[in-house]
């Protein structure tokens, strides 16, 4: 939310920031979107998936919502089976 809402005010390096929020939403799409696994991805612990905690899914959730004409028209949500 903080690199959309700088690139919308054309704050900083917009184009850094439209680069990374970009990098950003491709992984998104890449990994959790398809396998479902919202957590893990640290490079100083292992893998465990004994906290499955809901809070990044539900973050990401609020995030999408509101923008989802949007996201609809120009973005691919395709592999994601909860978003209508």
């Amino acid at each position: 939310m903080l690199f959309d809402e700088l690139i919308r005010l054309r704050q900083g390096d917009v184009d850094s920031y439209q680069r990374v929020r970009n990098g950003a939403w491709s992984w998104l799409m890449k990994y959790p979107m398809v396998n479902n696994v919202w957590v893990g991805y640290f490079e100083d612990v292992g893998p465990n998936m004994e906290n499955m905690n809901q809070v990044i899914p539900l973050e990401f959730a609020r995030y999408l919502l509101p923008r989802r004409r949007k996201i609809r028209s120009g973005a691919s949500m395709r592999g994601s089976s909860w978003i209508g």
